[in-house]
């Protein structure tokens, strides 16, 4: 059996595919196509592109076959899109077409848009390309599309080089030859691009450049030509020594090998230097003797300022002769302001330095230096004449000296400072004056001959700063702290000035100062202190706190004794400021031996007034447990009753001064008990212990529901005996 070719695996695969509905129709009529579905569904293809389109049948049993090769293809608008019977779709325009595919009665279709043209390829040309070093070249880009049309891209592809140091290529497509070697140039739209090969070989001389081009010379006289090659890379080179020269008046003008030219007879003649095929020449006339140079003098000369001079020009002629051209030529000054010329020669010395005086004549010119003298020193003046200094102090002299020419200059760092009396008054090499002594000096600035001065009177040393020591202070509520005012004077000495300083603070009333510098605490805040004396002032800040006064107690004692202790506060009306009249409120805090919070309450003196306090029935009869502590302590903070008028202890304003004085039990021996009375202790109330103090008592009142809270007695002045009957 003869054996047959193989088949392509993919081609067996659709020939397959196409046959496998009828075999399924032949062996299954149950089986029915309910749905052809056609891929991709809403395709773009550009104009001029194909597009392979695939029918695929869904059959009643779920299955689906590919029909891309059975169905009969249909297209909406040929004009637009035409389809082969194997589903390949064409774009002829654009717009958008419907390709239907049917089979078996059942049909299936999608919507395919014909877009523009797309770009298939890009040429660049010329190519290849040879470029001399640092010529360009214009290179055009044409894009060839998929319909078949092309289209000139020069301007909008973008442009590069494989090699920017051999041929660089700008936006437009326009290609500089920049170094030896082969570069690709590639022209870039989208994702297409074409090239070109840019060979770049040597510079190539594009023109010869003789100078002078023209010329005149005396008969006899000679002048060098000079050669110059232009290349195509904008480099210039000398071809003077390689060049072939040649005139086209050998009789009236000469040129050896090397360009220099001989005048022979009067007349025109052009003188050519050759390169290869490129040539440049220049055009010789020769004439009558010319001017060979002028002579200036006197030369070099000098001038004072303000002064003048006649300057001569003397004309040097080919034929040997001279001639005074002093009233024909042109004068010029390199530097007017230093020296300037008249018409005729005259030279005006205006500044000090050195100018060039120049006379000229057609191409000719002479000159001369002329030296500007300065003007002479006619007198020094020292400011200020007359001065006053206390002793130690300085002063800065200025010394100014005046010229011939009615200018003035200053000297302050030039001349030569002196002193009739140093001990007195020395004066420093720049004119700075320091004042050593009591009594007159005469302070002296000399240059040369010539001498300027001033008289300085030195007075007694004067105060410059004062200090007080220390400079911060921290005090308690009553509390004096002893301030030093520490003055020094212009001689740098100093001295303790304390008791002759006016004292003084702002704000006022916190802190008070004596005549003798002693600072006393009125009120609680920050205030700044003053000291003045000799003209001076200097300054230290204060910072005032408030206090807290605390004692013990023992209820135990009282309790076993049959002694209730008492607590007395008095409001000495001390309070600076006049705050609601010097009223105060006593903020009460009793702690337990546990020192543990118990009660607080806040308790109004009035100024110069007395309120007595019951330990058993005021307080400790409120506790916020229900059991009586044993023994502890108690504090008490004077607060500001304006702000606070319930006198309330869960807010504090700690202000003014409060005494406070106990009586104690000291055991509890009912026949023979010991008493005591001590007055409180005064402690400074720093911020942390203030808002301790604050929140425990708010804490107490918001849990106490009336316990924890302490009692004020009955009133300033009344003893609370009246309520040792009262059950606690």
């Amino acid at each position: 059996m003869k054996k047959l070719p193989a088949a392509p695996a993919m081609r067996v695969l659709a020939v397959f595919v196409a046959l496998l509905p009828l075999l399924n129709c032949g062996t299954n009529s149950s089986v029915q196509l309910q749905k052809i579905t056609v891929t991709p569904a809403n395709a773009t293809v550009a104009k001029g592109e194909n597009l392979q389109l695939v029918a695929t049948g869904n059959y009643s049993d779920g299955s689906q076959q590919v029909l891309t090769d059975s169905v009969t293809w249909q297209t909406s608008k040929p004009t637009v899109a035409t389809i082969a019977d194997q589903g390949q779709v064409t774009g002829m325009g654009e717009g958008a077409s419907q390709i239907s595919a049917t089979y078996q009665s059942v049909t299936g279709s999608t919507y395919v848009t014909i877009g523009a043209p797309a770009l298939i390829g890009i040429s660049v040309s010329p190519t290849p390309s040879n470029l001399p070093l640092g010529e360009s070249e214009q290179l055009a880009a044409t894009g060839k599309f998929s319909d078949g049309t092309t289209q000139d891209l020069t301007q909008t592809a973008t442009w590069s080089s494989s090699g920017t140091g051999i041929a660089s290529v700008g936006p437009t497509g326009s290609v500089l030859a920049a170094g030896l070697g082969t570069a690709t140039i590639t022209a870039t739209s989208g994702s297409m691009n074409g090239s070109a090969s840019v060979t770049v070989a040597q510079a190539v001389l594009l023109s010869i450049t003789v100078n002078p081009n023209s010329l005149s010379l005396p008969v006899g006289e000679s002048q060098q030509l000079a050669a110059t090659g232009k290349f195509s890379d904008g480099s210039t080179q000398d071809l003077t020594q390689s060049a072939s020269w040649s005139s086209s008046g050998a009789g009236t003008a000469n040129v050896t090998p090397t360009g220099s030219v001989v005048a022979a007879a009067m007349g025109t003649a052009t003188i050519t230097a050759t390169s290869g095929s490129v040539n440049g020449t220049a055009l010789v006339t020769v004439g009558q003797a010319a001017l060979l140079g002028i002579t200036v003098s006197p030369n070099p000369s000098s001038v004072p300022v303000g002064e003048s001079e006649q300057l001569t020009a003397t004309g040097n002629f080919s034929d040997g002769s001279t001639l005074n051209l002093t009233q024909s030529v042109t004068w010029t000054s390199s530097t007017g302001g230093v020296a300037s010329v008249g018409a005729s020669g005259s030279v005006l010395g205006n500044a000090l330095g050195t100018a060039t005086i120049t006379a000229t004549s057609g191409s000719m010119n002479g000159s001369a230096s002329v030296t500007v003298g300065k003007a002479a020193l006619v007198g020094i003046t020292v400011s200020p004449a007359q001065s006053s200094l206390p002793i130690g102090e300085t002063q800065q002299l200025t010394a100014t000296g005046n010229f011939s020419d009615g200018s003035s200059q200053d000297l302050t760092q030039l001349v030569t400072w002196g002193s009739s009396s140093s001990t007195i008054a020395s004066a420093g090499s720049s004119g700075s004056v320091v004042a050593n002594a009591l009594g007159s000096a005469t302070i002296t600035a000399s240059s040369g001959s010539l001498t300027g001065s001033a008289g300085i009177t030195v007075t007694p040393a004067v105060v410059v700063s004062l200090s007080i020591v220390p400079a911060t202070v921290s005090m308690v509520l009553q509390g004096s702290k002893q301030l030093q005012a520490q003055a020094t004077w212009s001689d740098g000495t100093s001295q303790n000035v304390t008791g002759a300083t006016a004292w003084s603070s702002t704000p006022a009333g916190i802190v008070s100062v004596s005549s003798s510098g002693l600072a006393t605490a009125g009120q609680v805040g920050t205030t700044t202190v003053f000291a003045s004396y000799g003209g001076a002032t200097g300054t230290a800040n204060a910072t005032v706190t408030p206090l807290m006064f605390a004692s013990y107690y023992s209820l135990v004692n009282s309790t076993a004794s049959g002694i209730d202790g008492t607590l007395y506060i008095v409001n000495p009306g001390l309070t600076v400021g006049g705050t609601n009249n010097g009223n105060l409120c006593a903020m009460i805090y009793v702690f337990d031996q546990n020192q543990e919070l118990n009660e607080c309450c806040g308790c109004p003196v009035s100024d110069s007034g007395l309120r007595t306090l019951s330990l058993t029935y005021d307080l400790t009869a409120n506790t916020l447990t229900g059991k009586s502590p044993n023994a502890g302590a108690i504090i008490l903070v004077p607060s500001d009753i304006a702000s606070n008028p319930q006198c309330n202890a869960g807010s504090l304003a700690p202000t003014g001064i409060l005494n406070a004085w106990e009586t104690n039990v000291q055991n509890g021996d009912p026949v023979n008990p010991t008493l005591t009375e001590a007055a409180y202790d005064s402690i400074a109330l720093d911020s942390g212990n203030q808002a301790f103090l604050a929140t425990m008592c708010t804490y107490l009142q918001a849990l106490g529901s009336g316990s924890g809270t302490c009692s004020c007695g009955t009133g300033e002045g009344a003893a609370a005996a009246a309520r040792s009957s009262r059950k606690r």
